[in-house]
């Protein structure tokens, strides 16, 4: 089965002309100074064969790189929400991890304030934002705790995300972190916290190669890598991409290495059930796209690749 993908994977998304660069040997120091509250829609079962694992492989790189994360709470999306909730206890460690509930009286609530106490958190946003605006509606005052909310979303302008483009009819893809929760992207935006959206675009132009580019000798789980080429064979099929998409390892890497992403300050609208962003100075939400992809690509690969003693690699997820 695995030769039947390879030869997919090669077929349909292996012709293009992205040019992959070979690996740099100075990759800069990680910013890993800030705390970091992980929401997600984790999906990435073995049981499940097209379920989107780049969540995982997101809280992967950001536990390789030693990020400070301080708390992980799911949210259904990409999976349901009882399995999100199974699937991050697999894959955190020792980091906690709390189900995500829309009573104020919740442990997910209770825990990001207690941990809010300790100071400011950077939230990564990962899946729609509905366990953010309860976390706002709850307690208005956390807003003072969150550095800023780091959202896998948006759009420009009239944008539109389409499937493969040399299929001689396209069809738009969904912007399913917004689409999922549209109330709450509204009340986030409204809440004046700071916001970084880094969106489908910002993934799409860092695609990395699952089968090449070494990943079987790293210390991700034999089921991760299993997902990561089925995945792999999807997005070829669908989308023409030369990889897997890393939209959340992208967005992780918006933390790690800011310096390295150009962002625009934005407006935002909501059309429909598409969030678009239109340029305007001042404003405190603000759409990040990496200045140098295949860069950018290399500082992910080298930390998602690299053999580490700690932090324990991710378990076999069943």
């Amino acid at each position: 089965m695995n030769k039947i993908l390879l030869v997919l994977s090669l077929l349909l998304g292996g012709c293009g002309s992205f040019h992959f660069s070979e690996r740099t040997s100075a990759v800069p120091p990680p910013e890993t100074q800030q705390r970091l509250w992980v929401d997600g829609d984790f999906a990435c079962r073995s049981d499940q064969w097209f379920a989107d694992p780049d969540d995982c492989l997101a809280v992967f790189l950001a536990r390789q790189a030693d990020a400070h994360i301080v708390g992980i709470s799911t949210v259904g999306g990409n999976a349901r929400s009882d399995v999100a909730f199974a699937v991050a206890r697999e894959i955190a460690g020792t980091i906690p991890v709390y189900r995500g509930e829309s009573e104020c009286g919740s442990s997910m609530v209770s825990a990001f304030r207690a941990e809010a106490q300790s100071g400011q958190m950077t939230i990564l946003a990962l899946g729609p934002l509905t366990n953010i605006a309860t976390i706002l509606r709850c307690d208005a005052s956390l807003r003072n705790s969150i550095r800023e909310i780091v959202f896998v979303g948006g759009r420009r302008q009239g944008q539109e995300f389409i499937s493969n483009p040399r299929w001689l009819w396209h069809i738009a893809l969904r912007d399913l972190n917004v689409e999922e929760d549209l109330s709450a992207v509204a009340s986030v935006l409204q809440s004046g916290v700071p916001i970084r959206l880094v969106p489908f675009e910002a993934g799409n132009a860092v695609p990395i190669r699952v089968w090449t580019e070494g990943f079987r000798n790293s210390d991700i789980s034999p089921s991760l890598l299993a997902q990561l080429r089925r995945w792999s064979v999807l997005t070829s099929v669908s989308w023409g991409s030369e990889g897997i998409l890393p939209f959340d390892p992208v967005a992780v890497a918006a933390i790690l290495w800011s310096s390295e992403f150009e962002c625009v300050a934005v407006a935002t609208t909501m059309v429909g059930n598409r969030l678009e962003v239109t340029s305007q100075v001042g404003s405190t939400t603000r759409y990040c796209l990496p200045k140098n992809p295949a860069l950018l690509r290399d500082y992910i690969l080298h930390f998602i690749l690299g053999r580490r003693t700690a932090p324990a690699p991710l378990v076999a997820l069943r």
